[in-house]
């Protein structure tokens, strides 16, 4: 949603007062390889823990020397020279996200939690993160990062209307699989800073699903031998359930397709016969961008199938030949979609 442009990106942790950010703009998400997979950590993690020494460490997009060296710096405690290396890697490859989950790393290491906070607020947007195996492979001790983490926790109980060092301790929690400690994290950055859709959007994720209230057991009854048994009763269905969407007609897509907002920001939106698309989109605080793919639909169901990875599904409402609203799947019930016309 961020990185097609369909949802506004708000990064409050980032200003170009707060020290040299390698050339990059974290006013904007960071583009990311979405078909990556993550490990899944079911239980959390103690950092004290020694790890396993031949953990895999980041992958960047491409062979990069001064991500390596970043590494070795990094590795050997040097965090000012990998802060150097890692912005030289950032400089040739400004999009690659490993790149600069690392650097919000190094940052958190220097103790710079403000810089952290919005890189790493940039790079959550749109990818999940490291898991622990992933970061700990960067540490020759683990204890070394306890400590650090010790620190930050420090700082935000010292400091505890710092929305950015409560967003950047969640995003620690959060590696180490620590649910509950991160919901309360980012809890706290939700009030200190109700302008941050992200943390908001990362709490209900970590929340999970309200859960369902469990059913009242009957008490147990003595029987009673004088009862005529009687048959099940049938549970009585509801007609309340919503409408079925009618779908998609095929031959309505192709065709140069345009929506805007209020806010100012603009959308076009291309689809050919053969089943290709480019979607083109522009905001007020953002930067442009434009990316293509492949399209398909399924029944309501509009996918666009980016070619770097990655896709974005709405359903298409149409409303005549010449407009339909694009919706995301998955949306908040506020979301009231795009308008697109010819």
């Amino acid at each position: 949603a961020y990185n097609s442009g369909y949802s506004s990106y708000n990064n409050p942790y980032y200003s170009t007062q707060a020290g040299p950010y390698a050339g990059y703009n974290y006013a904007n998400p960071i583009p990311v390889d979405t078909g990556t997979t993550v490990a899944a950590v079911d239980t959390p993690v103690d950092p004290d823990q020694p790890v396993d020494p031949n953990q895999p460490s980041p992958t960047p997009v491409a062979d990069n020397p001064d991500f390596d060296a970043a590494r070795t710096a990094f590795s050997q405690g040097d965090f000012n020279a990998a802060l150097t290396n890692v912005d030289a890697a950032i400089t040739k490859v400004p999009t690659d996200a490993v790149l600069h989950e690392f650097r919000a790393l190094v940052l958190f290491a220097l103790q710079d939690f403000r810089q952290a906070a919005g890189v790493i607020h940039s790079v959550l947007a749109v990818g999940p993160g490291w898991d622990w195996t992933t970061m700990s492979g960067l540490y020759s001790d683990p204890g070394l990062y306890s400590q650090q983490l010790r620190t930050l926790e420090d700082f935000t109980q010292a400091n505890p209307k710092a929305a950015d060092a409560h967003f950047l301790l969640a995003y620690h929690y959060m590696v180490c699989n620590h649910k509950d400690a991160t919901a309360n994290q980012l809890q706290q950055v939700v009030q200190l800073q109700p302008n941050d859709k992200l943390a908001g959007e990362l709490l209900k994720m970590v929340q999970g699903p309200p859960q369902q209230p469990a059913t009242p057991t009957q008490p147990t009854q003595v029987a009673d031998t004088n009862v005529v048994p009687q048959p099940p009763v049938t549970p009585v269905t509801s007609d309340d359930s919503q409408p079925e969407l009618p779908a998609i007609d095929k031959d309505l897509l192709p065709g140069s397709w345009s929506a805007s907002r209020p806010d100012g920001s603009r959308f076009a939106l291309s689809l050919t016969d053969d089943g290709k698309f480019t979607w083109n989109f522009s905001g007020p605080k953002q930067k442009g961008d434009e990316f293509g793919g492949t399209y398909s639909i399924d029944g309501p169901v509009l996918m666009l199938q980016r070619s770097g990875g990655g896709a974005l599904a709405g359903v298409a409402t149409f409303s005549g030949n010449n407009k339909f609203n694009f919706k995301m799947v998955g949306g908040p019930p506020e979301d009231k979609g795009l308008d697109f016309g010819k």
